[in-house]
């Protein structure tokens, strides 16, 4: 399935870069490590958009409000809007909600029905790539969706790794080896 990015009219498929900091990159391989058990959690993800690319700079954690369980996590916290909201007006409005991330315990780092739907919702709602994580037992994988007619994700793969990040694409051939 491909992602694909409106420009100029034209449909053309996703063909920016997602940069994740390492130091978030740390936080989620963490989750992976211990994520086996319990209650599914979750986030947004806080970013911004550079020409085709998508920079992560921050998320957030699951607030005392949001609701888990194994197979599904609710984000009804208003601590993550509020965090939104602060981060673009710090940013004078370039940094924005970007997407979200949860944990899949005792299941895969693939997306589910549920998110699926979630995401096609989110997707609908915005006119830029989102990007969506998802942490499993020992392990993460990034995704991208984006509104077309009707709305696609692809997962991404690593690219390269940088000084201060590692750099995913969904640029076919263009995986790290």
């Amino acid at each position: 399935m491909g992602v694909l990015l409106a420009r100029s009219a034209k449909l053309r498929r996703f063909s920016g870069y997602v940069l994740v900091p390492y130091p978030m990159v740390k936080r989620f391989e963490r989750m992976a490590g211990r994520c086996e058990q319990g209650n599914e959690q979750g986030g947004i993800l806080i970013g911004s958009h550079r020409g085709p690319h998508i920079e992560l700079t921050d998320l957030t954690m699951p607030g005392p409000t949001d609701r888990g369980s194994p197979t599904s996590f609710e984000k009804i916290d208003p601590a993550h809007q509020r965090a939104a909201d602060k981060t673009w007006r710090a940013s004078d409005g370039r940094r924005t909600y970007i997407g979200e991330w949860h944990t899949h315990p005792g299941g895969r780092a693939a997306p589910s029905f549920r998110d699926r739907r979630t995401w096609a919702q989110v997707s609908a709602g915005i006119s830029r790539a989102a990007a969506f994580i998802i942490v499993a037992p020992g392990m993460w994988s990034l995704f991208v969706t984006e509104r077309r007619l009707t709305w696609s994700a692809r997962e991404l793969q690593i690219h390269s790794y940088g000084k201060a990040n590692l750099v995913f694409s969904a640029v076919p051939g263009a995986g790290a080896e």
